[in-house]
């Protein structure tokens, strides 16, 4: 996971609470069952924060001054700070099933 949206320490907290969830809920001696709950429910939201971060690294990355120009000119509309809004929402959701985080614009 690229360092990003600062989220390596915060899937870790997630990946605890999962993996403690998958082992409560399993039976006596169903492990290996109980560890491939935790994995089947983690990969996507891990995959989704993984390719989120990835994709803001490509951007905020820019060197070329006409891109970096470009960049933050478009940044600074009112549609990027929506979908900006939109991402924290999808990231502050804490997993997969759970409402949605209210964020404001303000």
């Amino acid at each position: 996971m690229t360092p990003n949206l600062g989220q390596g320490a915060n899937q870790a907290l997630e990946d605890a609470v999962a993996l403690a969830d998958a082992l409560r809920y399993s039976a006596a001696g169903e492990l290996e069952l109980a560890l491939r709950r935790y994995e089947d429910e983690r990969r996507p939201r891990a995959n989704e924060v993984v390719r989120a971060s990835w994709r803001v690294g490509q951007v905020m990355q820019l060197q070329a001054s006409w891109a970096c120009a470009l960049r933050d000119a478009l940044l600074r509309t009112s549609k990027a700070r929506a979908l900006q809004l939109e991402q924290l929402q999808r990231l502050a959701s804490a997993r997969r099933g759970q409402p949605k985080v209210a964020l404001s614009a303000s």
